[in-house]
């Protein structure tokens, strides 16, 4: 029963990797269905996106000055612009962080951003950790009214 649960709980989080929908979909149902315990399949739900958004973060937090200074860069885009959007995302980041969660296709832009314009990673990691509190809740409560519908 241990090793069937941990399983299911890894599984969850790797799942996120690909597709954050379809794991916390997946773990709903598998909470709902008796499969897995609340706490873990929520826990396991969240350590999935959340790792994979403070990854994507890191990943451009370490290579984002190098790609914001280089010649592929500058000739996609001047100085000014990039400063420029720079500034808009700082003054708006909490926002432009929560809402991305909400809105399709703009978290890896988003949190892409976040690292290239080095937003504050202690910052970054409260926003997202309560992003995906709040996503995951959403789904999670539109499965147990939905049941199996919501696949």
């Amino acid at each position: 029963m241990i090793t069937t649960t941990l399983f299911a709980a890894t599984a969850i989080i790797l799942l996120s990797f690909v597709s954050e929908d379809t794991a916390t979909i997946s773990s709903a149902l598998s909470i709902f269905g008796g499969l897995i315990s609340w706490p873990l399949g929520f826990a396991a739900c969240f350590a999935g996106i959340w790792l994979g958004d403070l990854g994507l973060y890191s990943l451009a937090r370490c290579a984002g000055k190098s790609v914001l200074r280089s010649r592929w860069l500058a000739r996609l885009a001047d100085p000014a612009t990039i400063t420029r959007c720079e500034k808009t995302f700082v003054q708006n980041s909490a926002f432009t962080l929560i809402a991305s969660r909400f809105i399709p296709g703009t978290r890896l832009p988003t949190y892409l951003a976040a690292g290239l314009f080095a937003m504050p990673a202690r910052r970054f990691a409260l926003i997202t950790a309560i992003g995906a509190l709040l996503w995951i809740s959403v789904f999670f409560a539109l499965t147990k009214l939905l049941g199996s519908h919501a696949v």
